[in-house]
């Protein structure tokens, strides 16, 4: 829709034809923007700096901002719409959020489990050093033996 030429059709249909005309007219401009803030330190900030480089005035808009889980919580819709209070239509600002993949305990009936094997597992599942592995396991042993 953005590049498409705006318009509406005349037609006329009458016993035995019919003939139709587009008529184009001047429609408000499509505007995308798309922002990647995944290496921004301050999301928020890169997104309204960069906002403020694109001409949005009397313009339809729509944002697509790609960011990280943790970047997202930090990017204030209200914020970001007030910078674009120019535009005529804020059609979207959609967070195009890089999700991480979480570890599985794949094939394991986590039920048969002892409280010591499912702490181990998760420990290996967050690649914890060794020497904390054993750390936190000795710990543990302590917990688990007042049960």
């Amino acid at each position: 829709e953005e590049k498409e030429r705006k318009g509406f059709v005349m037609a006329q249909v009458e016993r035995g034809h019919s003939s139709w005309e587009f008529i184009p007219v001047e429609a408000r401009r499509f505007v995308t923007i798309r922002l990647d803030v995944t290496a921004a330190e301050d999301p928020l900030t890169q997104v309204l700096d960069e906002l403020s480089e694109h001409r949005v005035d009397g313009a339809v808009v729509r944002v697509i901002i790609k960011a990280t889980e943790a970047q997202e919580m930090l990017l204030d819709d209200k914020t970001i719409r007030q910078a674009l209070r120019e535009a005529s239509y804020i059609a979207s600002i959609v967070p195009d959020v890089e999700r991480v993949q979480h570890r599985r305990l794949a094939g394991v009936a986590t039920e048969e489990l002892t409280p010591k094997e499912a702490l181990e597992l998760y420990l290996d599942s967050k690649e914890t050093p060794a020497e904390r592995k054993a750390e936190l396991l000795r710990h543990a042993e302590v917990i688990f033996r007042e049960d």
